[in-house]
């Protein structure tokens, strides 16, 4: 039975030395949602990968760019993030497969194909600051009010101590 072929597949044996390839890849919600990610509420990246091959290694360049939407860490609403991350990593054969260095990755001799979906997951995932928020004045009113009140239940004024 033939290996599965996903879009996000690069045939390595395809590629002539020193000659660049292109791909462009659409990253909608539906990407993140077959990795089983629910953090991302929506996205909307244009990925362009440029490969070169070289002296049996790969040059992976990857240019994204456009917007992912998660949600705003004060009123949970969709708060819209921009992307726009370059990312370079190279390709070399080995004995086995290794990952532990960031800008190389090495792959078994006997691998044809590479799959860069893994690679522009986590370069969007990445993408996206540890504190979301809506610009001030443009939370949810409702859930910011909610907040309001929550916070001052919890914080009355201090009680002197006697």
């Amino acid at each position: 039975m033939a290996p599965k072929i996903n879009a996000y597949d690069i045939d390595l044996l395809q590629l002539k030395e020193n000659h660049d390839y292109e791909y462009d890849f659409r990253i909608t919600k539906e990407f993140f949602a077959d990795r089983d990610n629910a953090d991302i509420l929506g996205a909307d990246v244009d990925v362009h990968l440029t490969v070169r091959r070289a002296h049996e290694a790969y040059s992976l360049l990857f240019e994204c760019d456009g917007e992912l939407d998660v949600a705003c860490d004060r009123c949970l609403d969709p708060v819209e993030v921009p992307v726009g991350v370059d990312y370079d990593i190279r390709l070399k054969f080995g004995e086995e497969y290794d990952d532990s260095d960031e800008t190389l990755i090495t792959l078994p001799y006997n691998t044809t194909r590479f799959d860069v979906a893994p690679l522009i997951y986590d370069t969007l995932l990445l993408s996206v600051p540890l504190r979301c928020v809506h610009p001030d004045g443009e939370c949810n009113a409702d859930m910011a009010d909610a907040l309001r009140r929550h916070e001052a239940d919890e914080n009355p004024e201090e009680e002197t101590e006697i």
